[in-house]
This record gives structure tokens, C-alpha cells and sequence, in this order.
């Protein structure tokens, strides 16, 4: 299958041949509709499996005519055994490049190989994303830390995708979390990092949480999901970078318990101050089953000082068929009043500020549609009624 959208992706399905392939690039490369083509998504014949009858040569032929369009501005490969030095001749002549996507990718290439392609991403001035999604080397001994130290160096980068990636197994033992590491510290410019299904093991998320807590990256959005439950040393690690990072508004978590993210809420409430988290997603894959009042007290006395943090979702079981477990009233109101504006006004008060009135009228009336947030302002400065009058 091979469909040309006007204004859409270009897919090209491997398993139709290679010949009827090449002749509807080259048709397109000469046509008016060159222009219109910003994605390509070239992918192998099954859906569940990595296609390993495709031969190097025509791979290479296929991304030879695609790098050709003028405003590529996303390539995807998808299910392939991919040789390496079939992507690197490509990526000096896609200028326009914004996203590299290698999903469920069998990347095979000698190191130096590896290395010629991790030196193109490095030089490529314009790729702001990359995904190594279940992006794996041939050998159970090849491993990728040439491309994971070549993320932390690429000047424009801004969104990463490691996941299904198993980082413990494709990179070099004795380096142990070098490569991530030096990933981290560098990359300055990312801002969102995913890293879910898939085991992440406690090194890694205390490279993680240290680099978050040293500001040395400002990820604003970070996915640890759908993966295995963080031991409880792990989730201990992440609450701590919370009690002090001042970049993240997004975090997506697995727990084993609900009451491993216990502290996550008390650093919360510590750092309610400079904290930007705006939502906060947490999951264990136990049976649905009663949260226990020690939760809910936790978070709703953090959502009692902290005013940023609008969104709280915790969800139970299989990660398929999830049970959303978030029941307690006063944790929801909290929540509606963060979400109404209450940063606003109580930012005023924690600088030691006089509220200002017509801000907080405006906030009332902003939530006159909800009568309890409307009551909770109105209580918190009943003077704003004789104001307005």
C-alpha cells in the first residue's frame, strides 16, 4: 500500500515491491505535489514483526529519492532491519528536517559505522525530535552508546523517545550510565523525554533524578509510563528531585503502591513555591482495590499549599484495562480551585502583598459557574464584596 495525501504523510509499504515504490517517487519528485510532502513513513509489510526480506541496497534506494523533496520535514521507519549506512548519506542532504523517527527499527552497522551516523546527527542543524523506540542493534553484544551520547550534543533537539529501548542491555557495561548520563548533562535544549515500556533500572532513574535536581537539563516533560513499577529506592530518588526541581510541569510515573509516591507528595508541598508541575500522572499495576486514607491525606494537604498542580490522575491495574482510583472530595476541589486560578491570588500572599481586589474579583467571577470554588475565594477575602461595592 502506497497513498499520497495532499497535504498529509507519504506511507510506503516495502512488501508491494521496490520497483512500484521507486517510480511513484520519482513521479513525485518531479511533480508539483514535491511540495506538499512534509512526511514520509516508510515501513515493512507486517504489523507485528520487523520485515528482514527488504535488502540494504533497496533501502538505501528508497531514502536516496525521499531525502530528494524539498520540505521533508519528517522521516519514519518503521518494522525494518535498517542498515546504518543507508540513513547517514541521507541526513546532510535533508536541510529541512525536523523529525527522525526509528520505531521497532533492527539498526546493523560495525561501531564505526554507528559512529558516522551519531556524527551526522550531531551536525544536523534543523532536527528538533528523535525517536529510538524499540530501536535495537543486530547482536546481543552490539551495543548504541555512540547514538545515545550523540542526543546530549545535537543543537536543536527538544523532544527524545527512548522507549521499549531496554537502555541497561544496548549499552557497554563497563560505561554503566555514562552514556545516559552524558545525554542528560548536555542537552539543553530538551524539554520533553520519554522513556516508557520498558525496565528502567535504579541507576538510571538516579542519573535521571540527579540531573534534574542540578538543573543540568530543564525537561519540562518527563514519561516514565506503562513501564516496570520503580522500586521503592527509585521512587524515593524521584521524590527528592521533586522537592527541588524547578523545570518539570509534566510527569507521568509507575509505583508499585500508592504509598511509594507518599513522599513525592510531601516534597511537593515543600517545594510549592518553585515548582512548575502542572500535572502529575500516577499508575501501579496492582488489582484495583481501596487507596488507603494515608494517600489522600498525603496529596490533599500538598493541593492544600501547592496552587500550580491542576491535574492529579492516579489509575490501578492492568495498564490496558486501567481502574481510575481518584475519589476524595477534598483532593478535587483543590484541584478545581488550582485549575480556576488560585495561583493568582495566593502568589500575593505568600509575597507578602496585600491582595489585590480586582484580581480577585476577576477570579470570582471567572468561577461563578462552580459554586464551590466561587465560596472558597469568597471566604478566603470576604473584603472583596465591600470593594466592589
Amino acid at each position: 500500500m502506497m497513498e499520497l495525501c495532499p497535504s498529509g504523510p507519504l506511507y510506503l509499504e516495502l512488501g508491494n515491491g521496490i520497483q512500484s515504490v521507486l517510480e511513484r517517487l520519482s513521479q513525485k519528485s518531479t511533480s508539483r505535489a514535491t511540495s506538499s510532502i512534509d512526511s514520509v513513513v516508510l515501513r515493512g509489510r507486517y504489523c507485528r514483526f520487523i520485515d528482514t526480506h527488504v535488502s540494504p541496497d533497496e533501502i538505501r534506494d528508497v531514502l536516496r529519492m525521499a531525502s530528494c523533496l524539498p520540505n521533508l520535514r519528517r522521516l519514519c521507519l518503521l518494522r525494518l532491519r535498517v542498515p546504518v549506512t543507508a540513513i547517514t548519506p541521507c541526513l546532510p542532504q535533508i536541510l529541512s528536517l525536523e523529525s527522525l523517527e526509528l520505531r521497532s527499527i533492527c539498526l546493523s552497522g560495525s561501531p564505526t559505522e554507528l559512529q558516522a551516523l551519531a556524527t551526522a546527527l550531531v551536525a544536523h542543524p534543523t532536527l528538533t525530535k528523535i525517536s529510538l523506540a524499540d530501536c535495537r542493534p543486530p547482536g546481543s553484544c552490539d551495543r548504541l552508546d555512540a547514538l545515545v551520547k550523540a542526543l546530549g550534543d545535537m543543537p536543536a533537539l527538544r523532544e527524545v523517545e527512548l522507549d521499549m529501548m531496554e537502555l541497561s542491555r544496548w549499552l557497554l557495561k563497563n560505561e554503566s550510565v555514562d552514556s545516559f548520563r552524558h545525554f542528560l548533562e548536555h542537552a539543553r535544549s530538551l524539554t520533553r523525554l520519554s522513556l516508557s515500556y520498558m525496565r528502567l533500572p535504579h541507576e538510571y532513574v538516579q542519573t535521571l533524578a540527579q540531573a534534574l535536581v542540578n538543573d543540568t537539563c530543564s525537561i519540562r516533560q518527563l514519561f516514565l509510563d506503562r513501564c516496570d513499577s520503580l522500586s521503592r529506592e527509585s521512587a524515593w530518588a524521584m521524590a527528592q528531585m521533586l522537592r527541588y526541581n524547578t523545570s518539570l510541569q509534566q510527569l507521568h510515573l509507575v509505583v508499585k503502591d500508592y504509598e511509594d509516591a507518599i513522599p513525592m507528595a510531601q516534597a511537593l508541598q515543600e517545594n510549592n513555591t518553585q515548582s512548575q508541575l502542572t500535572k502529575l500522572l500516577l499508575r501501579t499495576y496492582q488489582h484495583p482495590r481501596i487507596v488507603r486514607p494515608a494517600v489522600y491525606q498525603a496529596f490533599s494537604s500538598m493541593l492544600q499549599h501547592n496552587c500550580r498542580i491542576q491535574t492529579l490522575e492516579m489509575y490501578q491495574g492492568h495498564p490496558m484495562r486501567p481502574w481510575r482510583d481518584l475519589q476524595d472530595p477534598q483532593l478535587l476541589l483543590y484541584l478545581k480551585l488550582n485549575r480556576a486560578g488560585r495561583a493568582q491570588v495566593m502568589a500575593n500572599d505568600k509575597k507578602e502583598q496585600q491582595p489585590n481586589n480586582e484580581e480577585w474579583a476577576k477570579i470570582i467571577i471567572a468561577a461563578r459557574d462552580d459554586v464551590d470554588c466561587s465560596f472558597y475565594f469568597l471566604s478566603q477575602n470576604p473584603s472583596v464584596c465591600q470593594a466592589t461595592n
